[in-house]
């Protein structure tokens, strides 16, 4: 815009930031925020964030991912009510954060500790952990459930 003022002239610059330039890049943001969010939501499974959680809890073991592909898998069909309930809102929060935001996120909380807690524990027993001095001497094996009450400290003779 231009614009003469007696003998000097002047030019006068519109800001390159409207209102209306703003609320444009805030809703075109929003829109592929949604738009992310959502294609992670239908690809999220509950056994990929069992997997991830048993992987940041042992990350010094060896696990082949069939193993862990095979614990998710059990682990998720063992579960009935308020856990599975439980599980689902994790696995909507871990598709908006990740399953390190999560950990970042509830780590401080009591419910989620002792969830972790109890996914992982049923790895440990229902794997070789304990037998390779926790994956040192060789790959972690998945065994899957346990005959006689779970306990894998029990002998037979």
């Amino acid at each position: 815009m231009k614009s003469d003022v007696g003998r000097f002239k002047m030019e006068i610059k519109t800001p390159w930031t409207t209102r209306r330039k703003l609320i444009i890049g805030f809703g075109a943001s929003a829109l592929a925020g949604a738009a992310i969010i959502g294609g992670r939501l239908g690809y999220s499974r509950e056994e990929d964030f069992v997997i991830a959680m048993t992987k940041r809890a042992l990350p010094d073991a060896t696990i082949p991912s069939a193993a862990l592909e095979h614990f998710a898998r059990d682990y998720v069909s063992e579960l009935h009510g308020n856990r599975l309930d439980s599980l689902n809102k994790l696995v909507l929060l871990s598709a908006a954060l990740s399953a390190q935001g999560v950990d970042m996120l509830l780590g401080s909380t009591e419910k989620y500790k002792n969830f972790r807690r109890t996914t992982v524990t049923q790895f440990l027993i229902k794997s070789n952990y304990f037998a390779t001095d926790g994956g040192k001497t060789g790959p972690l094996e998945y065994y899957g459930n346990l005959p006689c009450g779970q306990n894998p400290f029990s002998q037979f003779g």
